[in-house]
């Protein structure tokens, strides 16, 4: 059990006072004084078994934040340093210093009280010793350069700031060095530039996220759903999301079945996905679902899994190739959406909506004739923005429960309540309680990096594909390609 006292010396220089005591409550040993030797030392206390003599030494207060800053000081033994780091360290204290009997004191207290003080005046008072217009040059810089693939590294403003330093302009201001920790401090005045953890923002999708780039979409959506007046239940959003498997790990998958539990291998192998295919309704009620296994066959294990509403696929990428998504989009969604119109009464004179991305497995124009014919209205989302505009992406039970591809988990992300609100959410459906643009900006203002490649597949965002004007001219270049191939081939076997 030790003692902490916080004291002031003839000089007015704060320092802390460490007292041993026995398990009777009297002291013993050594009443020393902990000498501050740097930034990542403190010298050690000794307690030696029979000595009376009181000796003090100062420790500054201010450099307490400094000195607990570095990692070496969670190696350290001694009571003094438990003490410090179990109340600068907050919620990463570490058990052990609690059992080693630490008392914080009031007088502790009053001392961190103090640092902090002086501490925030010291953090705002740093960025005017490198002058206003040494911020507003860093302020550009970290505007220009920003990564949002990226999270923002401290160290690597710092790093920055020391170059503008050592420049001509600069190299006179506080004698050409960085105030200590000045990189945290100017984070905090500017935290416009935090980002919320390890989170990835795509640079793509921040500049189609502005009202110039989604207020035509909404238009033209606002537009079909005034002319048609499709009810909830034909309101369909169809995504798709996978579950990477991770190279040269075994894991295992425990699928459940009302009581049982039954478990599979699965091997990962680089690239190697298991997709799920997923179309909801505005209403909440769902299409089946597709489950896409990167093998030759369906693993016998999860055979049981097989329904009406759940349909099981081998395919030995596992990814939504245009094959399959014809295959399953002419076999089982379309005559899906169609059977569900029946259901509720309507005719084929009533349309049917589906939104969807615009993924290079939508690229074959024969799927939406077919769906043209049956009165199924497609309008695909802008490139980018599936995570405003798309329902399946604003719900999120989403990702989680395709996560863990459990049957249970599959029900909860189907459940009504969620799959209304995500609908709501993403303005699929008009509400007069949101409004997704007030919160974008107009446009954003960004250096865009040149493209070094070159996409030649068909551009399909943001548009009606079932609509004459583009199904014609799309019809047309798909029947000139497969003339040039088959003539090539044919080139090739002569």
């Amino acid at each position: 059990m030790t003692n902490l006292e916080h004291n002031v010396s003839p000089k007015g220089i704060p320092y802390l006072i460490y007292t041993p005591f026995t398990d009777k409550g009297t002291k013993v040993g050594d009443r020393r004084m902990i000498q501050c030797l740097g930034y990542d030392t403190i010298s050690g206390i000794k307690q030696p078994a029979k000595k009376k003599t009181v000796r003090k030494a100062q420790c500054k207060v201010a450099e307490v934040h400094r000195l607990l800053a570095k990692s070496d000081v969670k190696k350290l033994n001694s009571p003094i340093e438990k003490a410090l780091a179990l109340k600068y360290r907050y919620k990463q204290t570490n058990s052990v210093l609690i059992k080693s009997g630490i008392v914080k004191g009031k007088a502790l207290r009053t001392a961190i009280h103090r640092q902090i003080f002086h501490q925030k005046l010291g953090s705002k008072g740093r960025n005017l010793v490198l002058g206003q217009d040494f911020e507003d040059e860093m302020v550009e810089w970290l505007s220009k350069t920003l990564d949002f693939k990226h999270r923002i590294k401290p160290s690597k403003i710092a790093a920055q700031a020391q170059t503008l330093l050592k420049t001509p302009k600069y190299k006179d201001r506080n004698k050409g060095k960085l105030p200590d920790k000045w990189q945290f401090n100017f984070l905090k005045r500017h935290p416009v530039f935090i980002r919320q953890g390890d989170r990835i923002i795509d640079l793509k999708r921040y500049l189609a996220a502005t009202q110039s780039n989604l207020r035509p979409w909404y238009q033209l959506l606002r537009m079909l759903q005034r002319q048609y007046k499709y009810p909830l239940q034909l309101i369909f959003n169809l995504d798709e999301s996978s579950i990477m498997s991770f190279r040269n790990e075994q894991k295992t998958i425990s699928i459940v079945k009302m009581k049982d539990a039954t478990k599979f291998s699965l091997e990962a192998t680089r690239h190697k996905n298991i997709t799920v295919l997923l179309a909801i309704a505005a209403d909440g009620e769902f299409l089946p679902v597709h489950i896409i296994f990167p093998s030759t066959n369906v693993p016998k294990d999860v055979l049981f899994l097989t329904s009406d509403k759940r349909i099981l696929h081998a395919y030995l990428s596992g990814w939504m190739t245009c094959v399959l998504f014809t295959e399953i989009m002419q076999e089982s969604i379309i005559p899906a959406m169609e059977k569900r119109r029946i259901e509720i009464g309507l005719t084929k004179k009533q349309h049917i909506l589906l939104m969807l991305d615009s993924h290079q497995s939508r690229l074959n124009p024969a799927i939406w004739r077919r769906c043209q014919q049956a009165n199924i209205d497609v309008i695909t989302f802008k490139s980018h923005t599936t995570e405003i505009c798309q329902a399946c992406d604003c719900g999120s039970a989403w990702r989680v429960s395709v996560a863990q591809c459990l049957p249970k988990a599959l029900q909860y992300a189907t459940n009504i309540d969620t799959v209304t609100s995500s609908f709501i959410a993403s303005a699929s459906v008009e509400s007069n309680d949101v409004d997704v643009l007030s919160s974008l900006p107009e446009t954003v203002s960004y250096p865009q990096p040149a493209s070094k490649r070159v996409y030649k597949r068909r551009n399909i965002s943001g548009i009606v594909i079932t609509e004459d004007k583009y199904l014609k001219e799309w019809e047309k270049e798909q029947m000139e390609k497969d003339i040039v191939e088959k003539s090539t081939s044919e080139d090739e076997s002569d």
